[in-house]
């Protein structure tokens, strides 16, 4: 668990603002209790940045992008 989120840390960190600013403008018109739209909120944020990071790690060309080490091919 901790080389999976040490590794996830700098996605996270290029992800979570844009992903707040985005959903916090799209629950704003709901005007839902402050409590429930913070909750959900972070629920979004946290899956977006998850999702985000599951997604790169995969991508070979976009993993520098996000700050992840490139790939390198094993010898065979």
């Amino acid at each position: 668990a901790r080389r999976y989120l040490t590794d996830a840390i700098f996605p996270f960190y290029i992800v979570h603002q844009t992903a707040i600013i985005v959903f916090a403008v799209w629950l704003r018109p709901l005007r839902w209790h402050p409590l429930l739209e913070s909750m959900v909120l972070v629920a979004l944020v946290a899956a977006t940045c998850v999702a985000t990071y599951e997604i790169v790690r995969r991508i070979g060309a976009v993993r520098p992008l996000f700050g992840l080490k490139p790939v390198v091919a094993s010898p065979t």
